[in-house]
């Protein structure tokens, strides 16, 4: 029997309590004091003094004991979550430690662990996540008034979800789809409405995370969630909200100039959103879809011939006469932002187009040919704010700005080379317009 014992370790433990509230507090560097502080400013009515002797009437021991009773429970609490910090940094680990957790509150540790401040993750969009970007978003935190030690947390965590995401990406020439994938995948975008909404909170319940990505399944998104789940265990609407910054962090895409450092994080999100559905293939990681960017740039080749670039113009001219003389009364804000519920002078904006045209296509085909380049891409908000600004030249309504591109994108499916040229034009052109909506 002594010989048994001694090959054996047995270890018999309670499951693991975790106050959520108490982790919260931990999260946010506050110490055991200062927590407790908190507790008992949060907690303090007299359902909750009851837990302490009744037969104590003097009000200055309660207040004693029940202070000294919260900042023990507080300081057990954070040993517990020292201990945990290894596993909640590698959550690949939890199958090998000893601590009983049921699997909901396991779950709800790891989202808050990785829960962000929207403020700070727009401060990193478009930076690659590195030491110098931690040290970068330290210095914002008086600022932006958050603690130095959830500054670090989540500065740390968005590098190694990035590395792990890195590490996983597959090679393009596996993924890359054939052309009749590439068809049923941009059939299934096509009907997709994709949009994020507001949120002001950052642990995956604002509408930009809400999401099932659904819309996203045609793109690189199923991949890049395989490898943010896989490692690290969160859930679903986080794991989505990761995979879209992650993107823009990756591609280092510029966000802080002009008017694109007024958008908010979750507008960004959701640009991200778009940028993955229409531009990306499954399994392609945060890579563009190759055959999308070549055939870009094949186009832009084709349409360098002055006598297809003048037959594409006069087709978008004819279609857009038919198109706006079809819907004569627009009521929607125009890309100033002003509504108009006035009969359109379809003659008027006719003449405006037909003197921007030119200019407009030949933004887009440099767009689409920047695709290709890494350089190049970073700037590709800034292009699509050029485009914005010649629709609002232009003086289009959101709606008639549609319109226009919706038209250039069909107008050229009939002088196409090829039928790949079409498809990854109108994908293009479908890219773009949500794009432009967002913004």
């Amino acid at each position: 029997m002594s010989a048994f014992v001694a090959m054996y370790d047995f270890c018999i433990s309670d499951p693991l309590t975790i106050d959520l509230e108490v982790f919260n507090f931990w999260l946010d560097g506050l110490s055991v004091e200062d927590a407790a502080d908190q507790l008992l400013y949060l907690q303090e009515s007299d359902d909750l003094l009851q837990r302490i002797d009744a037969t104590r009437h003097d009000p200055q021991v309660h207040s004693r004991e029940w202070q000294q009773l919260v900042t023990s429970d507080a300081g057990s609490q954070f040993r517990t979550f020292r201990m945990l910090k290894p596993y909640l940094d590698d959550p690949t680990r939890w199958a090998d430690q000893r601590f009983r957790m049921p699997a909901v509150v396991r779950q709800r540790v790891l989202d808050a662990y990785y829960s962000f401040d929207d403020r700070l993750m727009r401060e990193a969009l478009g930076r690659k996540p590195t030491p110098k970007l931690r040290r970068a978003l330290e210095a914002q935190c008086e600022r932006l008034n958050i603690s130095l030690t959830s500054c670090r947390r989540q500065a740390d965590n968005l590098y190694r979800l990035y590395m792990a995401a890195d590490e996983h990406e597959p090679h393009v020439a596996a993924a890359a789809m054939d052309e009749r994938a590439a068809e049923d995948s941009f059939a299934e975008l096509a009907d997709s409405d994709i949009g994020g909404g507001h949120s002001s909170r950052t642990d995956g319940e604002g509408d930009a995370a809400r999401g099932s990505g659904r819309s996203e399944a045609s793109g690189a998104v199923p991949a890049l969630l395989g490898a943010i789940q896989g490692g690290f265990m969160i859930s679903e609407r986080l794991a989505i909200r990761y995979a879209r910054l992650l993107f823009l962090c990756a591609h280092q895409f510029e966000t802080h100039v002009g008017q694109l450092q007024l958008l908010r994080l979750e507008q960004w999100e959701s640009l991200a959103a778009v940028i993955l559905c229409a531009w990306t293939a499954p399994g392609s990681g945060w890579d563009l879809n190759p055959q999308l960017t070549i055939g870009l740039r094949e186009i832009k080749v084709h349409l360098l011939d002055q006598k297809v670039f003048s037959s594409m113009q006069s087709a978008a001219m004819s279609a857009l006469g038919t198109s706006f003389i079809a819907s004569p009364q627009i009521s929607s804000r125009d890309g100033y932002g002003r509504r108009s519920s006035t009969p359109t002078n379809t003659k008027a904006i006719m003449t405006r187009v037909s003197a921007r045209l030119h200019q407009l296509i030949k933004l887009l085909l440099e767009l689409g040919g920047a695709l290709s380049y890494a350089k190049e891409l970073r700037d590709l908000f800034v292009d699509l704010m050029e485009v914005l600004e010649v629709l609002k030249q232009i003086g289009l309504s959101e709606a008639e700005s549609q319109q226009l591109l919706d038209v250039i994108s069909k107008v050229y499916v009939p002088i196409a080379q090829k039928q790949l040229h079409a498809k990854c034009w109108s994908r293009f052109l479908y890219g773009v317009r949500k794009c432009i909506a967002l913004l």
